[in-house]
């Protein structure tokens, strides 16, 4: 980014499509940490680095066309970082708000909670109660260890964080079977009238795009890509971990902001191997000094025979107490590690009180004075609408990135063959 904005110029980067990396795959839990606390992290810092050097668009010299691209790209990065960041509280929001209105309907609808019946309301007071916990656990062992000391409460939550998009899902796709059957007989599922009214309320324009965006824009995308067999060998599996990506890798990435190290894989040792002239010299004995050239104070209580000899010593000691001490000041500098610490501190804190800001606002019904919002069910509408449409602006904004590329990629090799 810096090379493409500098003052003057108008260097451009392009993506050679027949290239190719090998990487180690992460092979547990603690190398999928390790690896995504730096992916992460980079992206971050590149993120805030090149909102930075958004004025040296201007300064560039660049075309217009292109310098309203990058501009564009620059608001891509902020859409994203903003998501990025609540990402934390709009998953728990979603969660919570579905698995509330399936399982537990209004008073004058005859319906019954999914999918427990009546006891769904205490097993999702259960799951909430455990998803709290689980996100605080995780600031806990993010904040206080390595993961490799705690592989096991690590999986844990991968596990857990799993179920809970399972239940989700579960939830999700209840919803939209009754309210596909209220649609094709309102008489007949008039008493699920209540889920269509979240629907009619959020729109449904919003709902079908976010929905296209969601899972239309990978498939398209691996089709293009001319690679879409992860789609039926991996996709599944991402759609359950990827929870786990805002849970728990997340958290992980923000509390330890302040490590640069690279890491290592699991199960690899770096042995330090000390040169011999070293060990011999740690082996050596300690030197005990020498008194020569001391200067020895003689002890008190014995009397001098030299008068002039005792004058000096009491002037000397008279200058002393008259002179104003002098109190040293030490001026502390702050290290590398600690500055690190610090911004790690206030990251995290401003990460954690807006997120729970956010989460207060939407789902608590006493913060009826955003008159603009409405009543507090309208927070939970608005909600959905702002982020639904966020999601689906930056999938979208990916889709056209990745029909350009791969248009120009076709046209490219149509024309070669033509020649």
């Amino acid at each position: 980014m810096e090379m493409v904005v500098k003052k003057g110029q108008k260097w451009r980067t392009s993506v050679v499509a027949t290239a190719k990396a090998e990487t180690d795959i992460p092979m547990s839990t603690t190398d999928l940490i390790n690896q995504r606390r730096r992916w992460l992290n980079g992206a971050f810092t590149a993120t805030i680095y090149s909102l930075k050097l958004l004025p040296r668009v201007f300064e560039s010299d660049h075309s217009v066309g292109r310098k309203a691209l990058l501009i564009i790209q620059l608001l891509y990065n902020v859409l994203a970082f903003v998501l990025a960041w609540f990402s934390l509280a709009a998953y728990l929001l979603t969660v919570f708000i579905i698995n509330d209105i399936s399982g537990d309907p209004p008073p004058e609808s005859t319906a019954s909670g999914f999918p427990f019946g009546p006891a769904t309301r205490i097993v999702n007071a259960v799951i909430q109660l455990l998803y709290v916990i689980v996100i605080v656990y995780q600031f806990i062992l993010a904040l206080g260890s390595r993961p490799k000391t705690h592989i096991i409460g690590y999986a844990v939550s991968f596990f857990f964080f799993a179920f809970v998009q399972f239940y989700f899902l579960m939830n999700l796709i209840y919803m939209t079977k009754r309210l596909v059957d209220f649609n094709s007989d309102p008489e007949g599922g008039s008493k699920y009238a209540y889920i269509n009214e979240y629907y009619a309320d959020v729109g449904p324009v919003t709902v079908i795009v976010s929905g296209f965006s969601l899972f239309g824009v990978y498939i398209i995308a691996a089709i293009i890509s001319l690679d879409p067999w992860h789609l039926f060998t991996s996709w599944g599996q991402f759609l359950f971990i990827s929870t786990s990506y805002t849970n728990i890798l997340n958290i992980f990435a923000f509390c330890n902001i302040h490590d640069v190290s690279w890491g290592s894989k699991t199960g690899k040792k770096t042995i330090i191997t000390q040169p011999r002239e070293a060990s011999l010299q740690s082996e050596q004995l300690p030197v005990v000094p020498s008194t020569e050239n001391r200067t020895t104070t003689p002890p008190a209580g014995v009397p001098y025979h030299v008068q002039e000899q005792v004058d000096l010593w009491f002037e000397g000691t008279v200058r002393r107490a008259l002179n104003p001490t002098t109190k040293e000041v030490v001026v502390e500098e702050k290290t590398p590690e600690e500055s690190f610490s610090q911004f790690r501190t206030i990251l995290i804190s401003v990460y954690v009180f807006s997120n729970f800001l956010l989460c207060l606002v939407i789902l608590n019904d006493s913060f009826e004075s955003f008159s603009f919002l409405g009543d507090p069910y309208w927070h939970k509408v608005w909600f959905f609408r702002i982020f639904m449409w966020a999601n689906s602006t930056l999938y979208l904004m990916k889709l056209v990135g990745c029909v350009c590329y791969w248009s120009k990629i076709w046209f490219s090799l149509f024309r070669f063959r033509r020649r």
